[in-house]
């Protein structure tokens, strides 16, 4: 079912999105910033094996983001020098969005 979103709901189902994951997780966006509440529930899904893949542009992940990722054991970072899609989604799931991951 589609469903159009304002920018907090975008926001509010990306967050709905990282806690159902079950088995695996993708997030894509050029930029990636991980908001606090955000980096919170990746460390838990991650803690229960739940495999996560980022896709973004490399040179947009600044240091303290990628920081942040490398303490996922179950991270598997994905770079693409000419991303512009934001997708974000689980085994059910998706969002679709103008909306970066910051």
């Amino acid at each position: 079912m589609v469903e159009f979103l304002n920018k907090d709901k975008a926001f509010a189902k990306m967050v709905e999105i990282v806690s159902k994951a079950k088995s695996k997780l993708v997030l894509i966006s050029p930029y990636i910033e991980i908001p606090d509440d955000l980096l919170e529930r990746l460390k838990c899904i991650d803690g229960k094996g739940i495999k996560t893949i980022t896709v973004c542009r490399e040179k947009f992940l600044n240091t303290e983001a990628k920081d942040e990722l490398k303490q996922l054991k179950n991270l598997e970072p994905r770079f693409d020098k000419t991303l512009h899609a934001k997708c974000f989604y689980t085994e059910e799931p998706m969002v679709i969005t103008s909306l970066n991951l910051h």
